[in-house]
C-alpha cells in the first residue's frame, strides 16, 4: 500500500515540479495527478501535453516518486459529444494518455449526474455508454478507470455501495473498477466503514481519503471531521483492500500559511502511516 496525495492545492498555490517536490520531501510514496481546476497558464492538456507528460514523469522518476493515479478534468456535459472531435472529450482523453505515461494504475473519470441529464435519459444507459466510449483508450495505453461516488447537492451519484458496483460490473470489462471517496460517502449520509465493508475488494482499486462534518464537502485531514478512522481502517482491513492510500484533502492545505504547507504536508504524512499501520494490521 502507497501513500499518495493529489497534486491540485500545490501546483495551485506553486507549481507542478514545485508541488512534487515538496511531497517527495514529506514522505510520500505517489502522487495523484489532477488534471481538474487548473489556471490556464497551467494548462498540461494543450497540443503539447506529451511533452508536459514526459517532463513530470522524468521530475517523479528523478524524485523516486511513483504516479499511482489520476484525475481527469471534470467538465462533460449532455451537450457533448463523445468523440474526440468534442474539445471537452479530447481533453479527457488526453488525461488517460498523459496518466498512463506518468505511470498510473487508475485514471478517475467521474459520471455526468442524473440531473445534468434531459428526463427522458436513462442516466446507467448514458453513463454506461459515456464510460465505454474510453475503453479503447484503456486498452491502447494500458490504464484502467476508477468510477467514483459523488453527489449533486444533497443527491448521491452512485453513492450506494450496491448501485456502484452494479454499474460497474455491467461495463463488463476488467479496465473498470471504483474509486470510493470517503468524503462524499459520509457526505451523503452513508456509513463509511459500512459501505467499505460492503465492497468487493477486487472492484475497489483506490481511494479519496479525506475528512469532513458530514454536512458539507470539506476534503479535510482525517481527525479533523467527524468519521471514525478507527472503524474505516478496520473495514479496509476486514475486506482486504490492496489499493493505495490517497488523500484528496486540499480543504486542509488551502487553510495553511503557504509558509506552512511544508510541515503541515509533514504531518499529513505522519497521520496517513498511522491510519496505514491500522489497516495493514
Amino acid at each position: 500500500m502507497r501513500l499518495s496525495i493529489e497534486t491540485h492545492w500545490l501546483r495551485e498555490k506553486f507549481d507542478d515540479a514545485t508541488a512534487l517536490r515538496m511531497i517527495q520531501k514529506a514522505g510520500f510514496d505517489a502522487f495523484d495527478y489532477s488534471f481538474y481546476w487548473m489556471r490556464p497558464e497551467q494548462d498540461v492538456l494543450g497540443d503539447d501535453y506529451l511533452s508536459h507528460a514526459k517532463r513530470i514523469r522524468s521530475l517523479a522518476d528523478e524524485l523516486g516518486l511513483q504516479c499511482n493515479q489520476a484525475h481527469a478534468p471534470l467538465e462533460f456535459y449532455y451537450a457533448n459529444q463523445m468523440n474526440e472531435s468534442d474539445p471537452l472529450y479530447l481533453r479527457i482523453v488526453r488525461a488517460i494518455e498523459f496518466a498512463a505515461v506518468l505511470g498510473a494504475d487508475n485514471i478517475i473519470i467521474h459520471a455526468v449526474p442524473g440531473a445534468a441529464l434531459p428526463e427522458d435519459v436513462d442516466f446507467y444507459a448514458y453513463n454506461r455508454a459515456y464510460y465505454l466510449s474510453f475503453l479503447p483508450y484503456c486498452e491502447r495505453f494500458g490504464i484502467s478507470i476508477s468510477v467514483e461516488n459523488l453527489y449533486v447537492i444533497h443527491n448521491p451519484v452512485l453513492g450506494d455501495p450496491m448501485e456502484m458496483q452494479s454499474f460497474v460490473r455491467s461495463l463488463q470489462s476488467s479496465y473498470f473498477n471504483i474509486c470510493m471517496d470517503l468524503g462524499h460517502s459520509g457526505k451523503t449520509g452513508f456509513d463509511v466503514a459500512d459501505s467499505i465493508r460492503k465492497m468487493d475488494p477486487t472492484l475497489l482499486k483506490a481511494l479519496h481519503v479525506h475528512d469532513n462534518d458530514k454536512k458539507d464537502d470539506h476534503h479535510w485531514l482525517p481527525y479533523e471531521g467527524q468519521f471514525n478512522w478507527h472503524e474505516i481502517a478496520c473495514a479496509l482491513r476486514d475486506i482486504g483492500y490492496q489499493g493505495d492510500f490517497t488523500y484528496e484533502i486540499f480543504g486542509f492545505l488551502r487553510k495553511q500559511d503557504p509558509g506552512n504547507l511544508q510541515a503541515a504536508l509533514n504531518f499529513a504524512e505522519a497521520t496517513g502511516r498511522f491510519i496505514m499501520k491500522k489497516i495493514q494490521g
